[in-house]
C-alpha cells in the first residue's frame, strides 16, 4: 500500500529476486498506480484498500504516519470481511511507538473474528534508505541493498511473521536488526 519510493522500490526489489509471485498496488490515487503498473513495479491494483489485502499473505504500508490509522482500518475491514487471519503485515513508518500503538488497537479488534490476532501478525520496519525523489518514477530496485532495516517487533509478535518479514528484506539485499 502505497507505490512511491519506498513501496515501489520495495516491489522492484521483491521481483529482481524472484521473491514474490504477484504484487497487488493499493493506494488513493489510481492516476499512481497506473503509472506503477505501467512501470512494473506492480502487476495489478486496486484503489479499494480493503479489496485489495483480502488475499495477501504480506500487507507492506508505505504511507506518511497522518495516513497510517485509516490505511489499518480499511486493512483490518478487508482482513476481517475475507477471514484472511494469515496475512503479516509491516510498514516503513518512521514513528515505530506510534505505528506500533496503531496497530494493537486497529488489528486487535480483527481477532475476534478471524483465527488470528492480527495485532500479533504486524511486524513494526523501518528501512534506512531514501533519496530526495518521490514517486513511482524514483523507485528503483537496488534501493536497500547494503541498507539497515530495524524492525522493532514487540514480545507479543508472532515469530513466524518477524521470520517472513525479516527474509523479504534479507531477499532484496537488505541487512535486518
Amino acid at each position: 500500500i502505497g507505490t512511491g519510493l519506498i513501496g515501489g522500490s520495495l516491489c522492484l526489489s521483491l521481483k529482481k529476486s524472484a521473491s514474490v509471485n504477484s504484487i497487488i498496488g493499493a493506494g488513493r490515487s489510481e492516476k499512481t498506480l497506473k503509472k506503477a503498473q505501467q512501470l512494473n513495479i506492480i502487476d495489478s491494483y486496486k484503489t479499494d484498500i480493503s479489496e485489495a489485502v483480502k488475499d495477501a499473505d504480506l500487507i507492506f504500508v508505505s504511507v506518511p504516519l497522518g495516513a497510517m490509522e485509516s490505511v489499518f482500518e480499511k486493512i483490518a475491514a478487508g482482513l476481517k470481511k475475507s477471514g484472511n487471519g494469515k496475512a503479516v503485515i509491516t510498514d516503513a513508518g518512521s514513528s515505530k511507538q506510534q505505528v506500533q500503538q496503531l496497530a494493537d488497537k486497529i488489528f486487535s479488534d480483527v481477532s475476534a473474528d478471524i483465527s488470528a490476532d492480527e495485532s500479533k501478525r504486524f511486524v513494526a520496519g523501518h528501512p534506512i534508505a531514501g533519496t530526495e525523489n518521490s514517486g513511482p518514477e524514483a523507485a528503483f530496485a537496488d534501493l536497500y541493498k547494503e541498507r539497515r532495516v530495524i524492525l522493532t517487533p514487540t514480545a507479543n509478535t508472532d515469530s513466524d511473521a518477524i521470520q517472513l518479514v525479516t527474509e523479504l528484506w534479507q531477499s532484496v539485499g537488505a541487512e535486518v536488526e
